[in-house]
């Protein structure tokens, strides 16, 4: 069985959707292109694991959303 990760304070989100990460705020971008589920992979204290992460849609922007 695995277990089940979760995001926690200090992970390093290295890639969304396979895409590399190069800036934080390259995040967004690639979260308002996607559909569906959004698949982070992220380092945490030198181990790297995937998370998967269905964003919400804020009503008042538009925009997807995590967390």
């Amino acid at each position: 069985m695995s277990e089940k990760k979760d995001i926690i304070s200090g992970d390093i989100i290295t890639h969304v959707n396979g895409v590399k990460l190069n800036k934080a705020s390259d995040i967004p971008e690639i979260i308002n292109s996607s559909d569906g589920v959004i698949k982070l992979s992220i380092n945490r204290k030198n181990k790297s694991f995937d998370v998967d992460i269905d964003p919400v849609t804020d009503k008042s922007t538009g925009k997807k959303k995590i967390g």
